[in-house]
């Protein structure tokens, strides 16, 4: 993929790094899992798509969780709330409010 981009390539990328962060969470590597969260991010920024915006905030507050960083993974919870706001994204919305019950 990074030799040959081709259109929508980044739509592909994206779900590549929601999976990959969530396997290293599954299994407990946070080594893995905050660089992959933290590309993810890096991803869904780069484009307009604030339901992938905040399913990669969720990944990033659910890897704080798991290093136990509340203070980052609030700030993750917050940001993610914020790109959905006034934005009518479900599937980021349930999941990002189900981190916030985790965190709280």
């Amino acid at each position: 993929m990074d030799r040959r981009p081709v259109i929508h390539d980044w739509y592909c990328r994206t779900m590549l790094e929601v999976a990959l962060t969530e396997l290293w969470l599954a299994k407990g590597d946070l080594t893995h899992a905050r660089p992959d969260a933290e590309h993810f991010l890096e991803l869904t920024l780069a484009t307009a798509e604030r339901s992938w915006q905040a399913r990669a905030r969720e990944a990033s507050a659910r890897v704080a969780i798991a290093e136990c960083d509340l203070h980052r993974a609030q700030s993750c919870i917050d940001r993610a709330l914020a790109a959905m706001e006034g934005f009518e994204v479900p599937l980021a919305a349930w999941r990002v409010h189900d981190v916030l019950g985790d965190a709280e």
